[in-house]
């Protein structure tokens, strides 16, 4: 999951607590959160994504976590998805 900010302990107890009531195995290897870095240092206005875009950092961790699996990027971003040179899926479901 990409987020703006670091989340709080108390969220990811929170998330992990509604995975384990799913009876998800292995939920806490499965579930990332990953902020892109220097996000203090860009505008207010830029979107989620875009901050993505310019987070190397934050995309190499993408791509080691997705390391060549299909995958999905919601919203699509055709110059993210040549970033991180995986194959994502858009909604609706044609390969990029």
């Amino acid at each position: 999951m990409i987020v703006p900010f670091e989340l709080p302990m108390e969220v990811l107890t929170y998330y992990y607590k509604i995975c384990e009531l799913g009876d998800i195995s292995n939920y806490k290897e499965r579930l990332h959160f990953i902020c892109p870095e220097n996000i203090a240092k860009f505008p207010k206005k830029f979107s989620l994504a875009k901050l993505l875009y310019y987070s190397p950092r934050a995309l190499r961790q993408i791509k080691n976590i997705v390391n060549y699996r299909s995958a999905y990027l919601v919203p699509v971003i055709k110059q993210l998805t040549q970033m991180i040179d995986i194959i994502i899926f858009d909604l609706k479901t044609k390969i990029i």
